[in-house]
């Protein structure tokens, strides 16, 4: 358990750096808001799209679900994210707010 629990560890960092490089990369696009790492987050959630059943949570495979956000992120194009995004983020109250 303790194994599987260090190498979850380690594929959550390896996300949170190909997040915080997506972020950097909306920010040289002239963005500046702190909701940008939810709305990165929210863009490479390959969860979203999935119709879970009335009354029953959406479940995915945690390490196939984790590389494929990874790799979501680092594909990341922040030529596709447009102003109305971040600002919907931010009436949403989308987890950020902080400064990144």
């Amino acid at each position: 358990v303790l194994v599987e629990r260090e190498a979850h560890a380690a594929a959550l960092l390896e996300l949170d750096e190909a997040v915080a490089i997506a972020v950097q990369r909306l920010k040289d696009a002239g963005f500046a808001s702190g909701y940008l790492k939810p709305v990165v987050v929210a863009r490479i959630n390959p969860l979203r799209f999935v119709q879970a059943k009335p009354g029953q949570p959406v479940r995915g495979d945690f390490d196939r679900t984790i590389a494929k956000m990874t790799e979501s992120a680092k594909n990341f194009d922040a030529s596709k994210i447009k102003a109305a995004d971040i600002a919907a983020a931010a009436a949403m109250g989308g987890g950020g707010g902080g400064e990144e």
